[in-house]
């Protein structure tokens, strides 16, 4: 799944492209069900090829599918796959999640035929450890003192947002930072960085600059300072984020930053249908 997940013509932004890192999550990471009641294979000539799978939601009743992965693109292959996969995914499951890159035309086509609603469109970008500037400022951490003005900012920039402003002030560690930028001792904006230095692997889950102080390039240091953290981190080679393609204003920010264009991928949303 790895290798194949590196072409863009086979593209699932739920998969990683590094086979440790995959191995990693179906063997830790699929709680709910376990990789081996999850993904089926295909065979040809006593060799791989094709595979799907699906992460599971219980409680919320849906799961992200991965793939189908074929290897010479074949639709029909990716119909079995994918009525194999209906086969043992718990009744439980109503509804299912598929993240294509938008020139892997085998699952868009997989996914009109299975009458998916088209949520929205994403942007993959990323940043590499080579172009970062060697005299980046070191980012200051939140200060305790800060913690309720960082979630009330937080809470109002992302009302709806996978993670409260409290909730991220939990999830603080050593792997798992909010970096401030101030103002005569107000905050003035964050972000909160996730690094996995086992894997190599770094996320920027959430910028956020206060109305007055937009404009004045706060968002870019902000980024910069991150990514110097980040990279610190020997194995982290290059940072990966996802916008919506909608959101401009964020899209140029990262861009200004450095930051570029990997995948443009669509997100679908369908109903399970059981005979």
């Amino acid at each position: 799944m790895a290798r194949l997940n590196k072409k863009a013509n086979m593209h699932v932004g739920y998969c990683g492209q590094d086979d440790q890192e995959v191995a990693h999550f179906l063997c830790h990471e699929l709680s709910d069900v376990p990789y081996d009641e999850s993904f089926v294979v295909a065979y040809q000539n006593g060799h791989i090829a094709g595979v799907a799978g699906f992460d599971a939601d219980l409680e919320n009743q849906r799961a992200e599918i991965w793939g189908p992965f074929v290897e010479d693109h074949d639709l029909e292959r990716s119909r079995m796959l994918w009525n194999e996969l209906l086969s043992i995914m718990p009744d439980d499951i109503h509804t299912f999640y598929l993240f294509p890159n938008k020139e892997n035309h085998t699952m868009l086509q997989l996914a009109e035929e299975l009458h998916c609603q088209h949520v929205s469109d994403e942007c993959i970008l990323g940043y590499e450890k080579k172009q970062l500037a060697t005299n980046s400022s070191k980012p200051l951490e939140l200060p305790i003192s800060l913690y309720d003005d960082f979630q009330i900012l937080h809470d109002n920039l992302f009302p709806s947002s996978y993670y409260e402003g409290s909730e991220i002030l939990q999830r603080i560690n050593e792997h798992q930072k909010v970096f401030v930028a101030t103002e005569q001792s107000t905050l003035a904006g964050y972000v909160y960085v996730e690094v996995q230095p086992d894997f190599g692997e770094g996320a920027i889950e959430f910028i956020g600059v206060k109305n007055e102080y937009r404009g004045n390039r706060l968002g870019i240091k902000l980024l910069h300072e991150a990514l110097s953290w980040m990279f610190s981190f020997d194995r982290l080679q290059t940072i990966e984020l996802c916008v919506n393609s909608k959101n401009m204003r964020a899209i140029q920010l990262y861009k200004r930053a450095g930051f570029l264009i990997k995948h443009e991928l669509s997100f679908f949303k369908g109903t399970i249908k059981r005979i």
